[in-house]
């Protein structure tokens, strides 16, 4: 995993890690650090804004079949944060998410499910929402983002799978580039616990 990342971002410090350092165990272990095989992300009392994300390495708008896939489990209630970004699929060139993987404390008459947030392009474009199921906190549940094949972003939570397509022509552009993320970022302010037992994405 490391190997196809970039950097490790820690929003509410100076922390930012290189592909380097984290091959050499600089870690923070305040917000990131490994728990027995599993990848651990968090904050304890955190601000809106503030992330600690494993970034990816850049790849083509146009490109087909990459993958960002893992085994998360997510912590909730209490002192937690009711919303928080777990991976995201983002636009460097225009500096904007293409596609979230959300948790909600509430939202639509559900609590305590992970969506999928899709922008269908900048500013004041249309956004798709995607409930994707309960989240998981004692148990890790695959998941899945597909970017690019059959000219869709494919989500995949469990056994459920959803197709983003509308406007999926605006963010394919050979001229354009792509990264993944997984994570924390805080949506709303509060704590955050994200584990991964397994975690990768393509270059």
């Amino acid at each position: 995993m490391i190997n196809n990342s970039q950097a490790l971002q820690v929003q509410s410090t100076s922390t930012c890690l290189s592909t380097a350092d984290m091959q050499d165990h600089e870690i923070d272990s305040d917000n990131w650090h490994l728990d027995g095989a599993n990848m651990w992300f968090g904050f304890g009392g955190g601000n809106k804004s503030d992330r600690v994300e494993l970034r990816g390495s850049s790849f083509s708008g146009s490109a087909t079949g990459k993958k960002w896939t893992g085994k998360v489990k997510i912590q909730f209630g209490g002192s937690y944060s009711d919303g928080f970004t777990v991976g995201q699929v983002f636009g460097e060139s225009t500096q904007d998410p293409i596609l979230r993987l959300e948790f909600y404390a509430s939202r639509s008459g559900v609590s305590n499910h992970l969506w999928a947030v899709y922008r269908t392009g900048t500013g004041s474009a249309t956004v798709e929402y995607f409930d994707l199921g309960a989240a998981t906190s004692s148990a890790f549940t695959p998941v899945t983002m597909e970017y690019g094949t059959s000219n869709r972003i494919q989500v995949t939570y469990g056994s459920v799978v959803h197709d983003f397509t509308t406007n999926f022509g605006y963010w394919d552009s050979s001229s354009k580039t792509v990264y993944f993320k997984a994570g924390c970022y805080l949506q709303e302010a509060g704590s955050c616990a994200v584990t991964y037992s397994s975690l990768t994405f393509d270059k």
